[in-house]
């Protein structure tokens, strides 16, 4: 039987200043070099070859953990790391690994920080990482929470999108239409479970990147056969905007979204994935929309998205848009996004329309 499962507590954080993550940045190589000997030391590799291995994939893993770490300090919110720490543990399990690397990983990072990192501020990076220790040590004792099956329909598609079988799914949604689903039911109720589902099955260790990639890409091309059919409501006179914030390359959700807002009648700009903030203030200062979307799916993201809705507020000032944001991340961890400022969140393209259209 399984130990229950107790979660720790979350350090109370203020958002970090900006010299306390720069320092964070420049201590990553020796974070890094620090972890290996560290790890080399508990496991010597039998091969140069293996040696090399193991260093790219440290590089690479301590690069996130950091990254997600930085996030969590920037927005003073502990959940944001936990709940990386939880999604990776799970990871983990599906692959048949545990967490005792990652979790050394980051007390030689606390125990490094400990002696070298001078700042005011130090105390909280420190609580961080002993709180995500525990975040992955609890979950480790803890039960792997088991998603319900989706319904066969939304199963049926997934085979079609990982089968690589266009021509399947876009027959089912044409079906779907021709049933008197709208465009953006289909995208709520079918496309949108199907690729969720997707990507559990990755995260389980059950399919490839490539069939990822090749779900989403069968995706897109369904999302624009629909669309091709869908019946479009008047104009209404009204204008959105949408994009992903920077370093968010996920844009299929967003498109779901824009396609949605367009056949409600409204003037719908797309954007696309990693929008600059540079350029996409510039673009609400010149085409002015009403309203713009933005959709977030990783921690790193977040304080791009808080920069971004500061600045449109105060160089727009009443010119500023309304603020949507959306994406799976503020499904997972929708505290934490809910303290940035937008005006409002949502969880899929069929609530936002509405809302928005009222």
């Amino acid at each position: 039987m399984n130990a229950p499962m107790y979660a720790p507590s979350p350090p109370r954080l203020a958002p970090a200043p900006p010299d306390l993550i720069l320092r964070l940045q420049v201590a990553r190589e020796p974070l890094h070099a620090t972890v290996l000997e560290d790890y080399f030391g508990q496991h010597p590799p039998p091969t140069d070859a293996h040696r090399l291995h193991v260093t790219r994939r440290c590089r690479e893993d301590l690069g996130s953990h950091l990254d997600q770490l930085a996030a969590a300090l920037q927005l003073g919110d502990a959940e944001v790391f936990s709940a990386y720490l939880r999604w990776l543990r799970e990871v983990l399990a599906s692959r048949c690994l545990g967490v005792e690397h990652t979790a050394d990983a980051l007390r030689v990072v606390h125990d490094w920080l400990r002696g070298h990192l001078t700042h005011a501020h130090a105390g909280d990076v420190l609580a961080l990482l002993e709180h995500g220790i525990a975040t992955l040590e609890a979950a480790e004792r803890g039960t792997a929470l088991i998603a319900p099956e989706p319904s066969a329909t939304v199963q049926t598609l997934s085979r079609a999108l990982l089968g690589g079988r266009r021509q399947d799914a876009e027959a089912q949604v044409l079906t779907a239409m021709a049933g008197g689903a709208a465009l953006v039911d289909v995208s709520v109720d079918l496309l949108q479970p199907a690729l969720y589902h997707v990507g559990l099955l990755w995260q389980q260790n059950r399919i490839s990147v490539a069939q990822e990639h090749l779900a989403t890409a069968i995706t897109q091309t369904a999302m624009a056969t629909g669309f091709a059919v869908a019946e479009l409501a008047p104009p209404n006179g009204r204008t959105a905007a949408f994009a992903c914030v920077e370093g968010n390359l996920h844009a299929v959700g967003l498109r779901m979204v824009s396609d949605a807002f367009e056949v409600a009648g409204w003037e719908a700009s797309f954007l696309g994935a990693s929008m600059p903030n540079e350029a996409l203030i510039a673009f609400c200062g010149e085409a002015r929309p009403e309203l713009l979307g933005l959709s977030v799916s990783l921690p790193p993201q977040l304080p791009a998205l808080r920069e971004l809705i500061g600045r449109l507020r105060a160089e727009l000032g009443n010119a500023a848009p309304r603020v949507l944001v959306g994406g799976q991340l503020v499904n997972q961890i929708g505290a934490a996004v809910r303290g940035l400022g937008a005006d409002a969140w949502f969880s899929d393209a069929r609530a936002v329309v509405h809302a928005a259209s009222q």
